[in-house]
């Protein structure tokens, strides 16, 4: 009862209130945290399924068929103020992708976070095990996604790109592939035509409150956007890497990421969800939780992306390679200087 209680709270809280305090509602008694802590997001690796080089390669291979390439580049983030829907912390402004990545063409699926973890948490899933739709995985926190790519990569890492990783996307990443060159709402090249009533346009790529009937729905049965991306609109909120905070920065290359240990610092999602008006899924709507709050709404997409720890790795490493060029050359000037004054004493 206390569980059907909070997931009812949930549901009126999406449509109450501003979508950046959305959070509040969730945690504002001690007794809402206590439950969404009993859900442990700390996979012990023997609870992990075991596999052998050959299924391992198998199951990267079925993993990269759908991840998408999305190039360098740049684009306006956020919204302009005019939009329909437009909240004051999605203040626009250019940020620049400076290396290519991959998103996944699909949100993360009950059957490969199943695979991966040997776990499935998710509320919604189809009851006809004949059926070949396959559902988003749901009830996840970023806690949970943030493991899950750590547990990739743990798998992964030698069949990896030199220099990337899996990871969840940043903020910058997640929008720019939603957009795939739009700067509409909606990465169709169309706007919403209504924040909390039924829009045609919204209907063409995303599950919403007006056609969801109250339920997640199977990936990739809507239309993509132009790089071949199913989802990003509805069916289940997607957590982004950052920590939430308002755009400062009138241009960046790409987005800083604001970290923190904290498991209860606030994480970004994006894309909104299968009970959100038409206003909240737009391209640039953004809202944020607890990193432990997990709800019926909520998934996520994996990225491959650079490893900023090798980025700095090498950038350390060249650093002091510089600092022992410049030392040699001083030890070498100051050499040649002794021979000079010792021929000119003679």
């Amino acid at each position: 009862m206390k569980r059907f209680f909070l997931y009812l709270l949930l549901l009126s809280s999406f449509n109450s209130i501003p979508a950046h305090a959305f959070e509040l509602k969730v945690v504002e008694s001690i007794e809402g945290e206590e439950f969404f802590k009993k859900k442990s997001y700390k996979l012990s690796s023997e609870s992990l399924p075991k596999y052998d080089e050959k299924k391992l390669k198998k199951v990267f291979k079925s993993i990269m068929k759908d991840m998408v390439e999305c190039p360098a580049g740049s684009f306006l983030m956020g919204s302009p103020e005019n939009e329909l829907g437009h909240d004051k912390n999605e203040k626009q402004h250019k940020v620049t992708i400076s290396k290519p990545f991959y998103i996944g063409k699909y949100e993360v699926t009950q059957p490969l976070y199943e695979l991966i973890t040997g776990n499935n948490p998710s509320e919604f899933f189809d009851d006809d095990e004949t059926d070949d739709k396959i559902y988003p995985v749901d009830c996840i926190s970023w806690n949970e996604a943030n493991q899950f790519c750590e547990i990739l990569n743990s798998l992964f890492k030698e069949y990896l790109p030199l220099g990337y990783k899996f990871d969840l996307p940043t903020e910058a990443q997640w929008e720019y592939a939603c957009r795939a060159g739009t700067t509409t709402s909606l990465n169709n090249g169309k706007d919403i035509t209504s924040k909390k009533e039924y829009c045609l346009n919204l209907d063409e790529v995303g599950w919403y409150n007006e056609n969801s009937y109250r339920s997640t729905h199977p990936v990739g049965q809507k239309e993509p956007n132009a790089w071949g991306i199913y989802d990003m609109h509805g069916n289940v909120f997607e957590w982004c890497k950052d920590t939430y905070n308002y755009y400062h920065r009138e241009n960046c290359i790409d987005s800083e990421i604001q970290s923190s240990s904290s498991e209860k610092k606030e994480r970004v999602l994006r894309g909104g969800c299968w009970d959100n008006y038409s206003y909240m899924c737009r391209s640039a709507n953004r809202i944020s939780f607890n990193a432990y709050v997990w709800s019926y709404t909520q998934g996520f997409r994996i990225a491959i992306v650079p490893d900023s720890s090798i980025e700095k790795e090498d950038k350390k490493n060249n650093d002091k390679k510089q600092n022992n060029i410049k030392k040699e050359d001083n030890s070498n000037r100051n050499s040649n200087n002794k021979e000079k004054i010792k021929i000119i004493e003679e």
